[in-house]
């Protein structure tokens, strides 16, 4: 799973992302970090925030792997109608400015059958960890993954 806010940042209009790597309701990884580039669109900077989600998602499967314990089903959650579509699609399409160094996600998704899942923004966790939620938000994402917040 994994959100963005799309140039948060009004000094350097960097995005942030955040993401989760869940196990059922088990939370195995997060992170909360600014984007290293600028996102020209909020579709890219999902894009973005989806590589480091699907990047830290195959690490955790290859350690699964590696140990035999179970066969992984990755799933991906976004929330961004415009970043499932750059993910599922073959090549950069209109978005001519891309690295292609950043499409190796897509033969991964394809070569790996990650399930690309699109979610509302209510339903998706790492929306308090990439923008700046309220309390009500927070506790109820907190709450949707089995935590209690005080």
């Amino acid at each position: 799973m994994t959100d963005s806010d799309w140039a948060s940042c009004r000094s350097t209009r960097r995005s942030n992302s955040g993401g989760l790597i869940l196990i059922g309701k088990h939370l195995i990884n997060h992170w909360c970090r600014v984007q290293p580039r600028i996102a020209l669109s909020s579709g890219e900077a999902e894009f973005y925030s989806s590589i480091k989600g699907v990047q830290e998602a195959i690490h955790v499967e290859e350690m699964f792997l590696e140990e035999r314990e179970i066969e992984p089903s990755l799933v991906h959650h976004v929330d961004a109608v415009a970043c499932k579509g750059i993910l599922l699609r073959h090549g950069v399409g209109q978005l001519k400015h891309m690295e292609t160094k950043m499409m190796w996600i897509q033969g991964e998704i394809k070569r790996r059958k990650i399930r690309v899942i699109k979610v509302h923004r209510e339903d998706n966790p790492p929306d308090a960890l990439a923008s700046a939620s309220l309390c009500e938000p927070f506790e109820r994402h907190i709450a949707s993954m089995g935590g209690k917040f005080n």
